[in-house]
């Protein structure tokens, strides 16, 4: 994963704008957190996650086995916490990826904490795309301490068909957890955007990492293919009381 900080600390007390970049160029992952750039999480030791030799610019491949409800995770260990942040400055994600069978598989793609609970559901606070089994609706889903707001059925995914997803969360100065997320995605053809306020439930007060979350939603192999991962976010100058 690449880093990058602008300005740099040799040119600058900030604020910092930093970017958070995974293009699966090659993969450097573990089941040990903090031990690499990215922790899996596998409910079975069958499944897969490697990097394409078929598909262009670099593509992580994860193959749940054939078990039902077998999950696969992988999260980054490199998060943001938005409360630390430079007061009311953006947080954006962004993604592209597909599953060979968009209505046989739960897939959950954006920001998470780590917790174990995310291989058996959603965690208490996350901000991510979903799309869920016998479903091929994306929806996002915005939850801070289980509380949420949601924007369902907003775009279909096809089988095998790239879905590039984004969000833009602009906090609130004062109130960090308040704030208008502003949410598009491109599949198939199909472009849709739209705004929703957080209403209080963006998770403010816990890190996020950048995750994506691939459970079996039948008792047969399935791919999802990750294209890239992206966040963004400012951190305070030096001289701040934040962080």
């Amino acid at each position: 994963m690449e880093i990058t900080r602008t300005p740099s600390r040799m040119e600058s007390d900030g604020p910092f704008l930093i970017k958070q970049w995974e293009d699966f160029g090659g993969l450097n992952i573990s089941s040990t957190t903090g031990l690499a750039d990215w922790q899996v999480t596998e409910t079975n030791a069958s499944s897969t996650e490697l990097l394409s030799a078929t598909l262009s610019g670099g593509v992580l491949v994860l193959t749940d086995e054939g078990t039902e409800d077998n999950v696969i995770d992988i999260s980054a260990n490199a998060g943001v916490r938005v409360d630390t942040l430079k007061a009311g400055a953006p947080v954006k994600f962004q993604a592209r990826f597909k599953t060979a069978d968009a209505d046989q598989m739960d897939i959950h793609i954006g920001l998470n904490i780590k917790d174990a609970s995310m291989v058996a559901g959603a965690a208490a606070d996350y901000v991510m795309f979903r799309s869920q089994d016998a479903s091929a609706a994306l929806d996002l889903v915005i939850s801070k301490d289980s509380a949420t707001t949601e924007v369902l059925n907003f775009i279909t995914l096809a089988d095998d068909t790239w879905c590039h997803v984004e969000f833009e969360f602009v906090p609130d100065a004062t109130t960090p957890d308040l704030g208008a997320v502003k949410y598009r995605a491109i599949t198939n053809g199909t472009v849709v955007s739209g705004s929703v306020p957080a209403a209080g439930n963006f998770a403010d007060d816990v890190v996020l990492f950048m995750d994506v979350q691939a459970q079996l939603g039948e008792a047969a192999a399935n791919t999802t293919s990750i294209d890239y991962m992206g966040l963004e976010y400012t951190l305070p100058a030096l001289a701040s009381t934040a962080g």
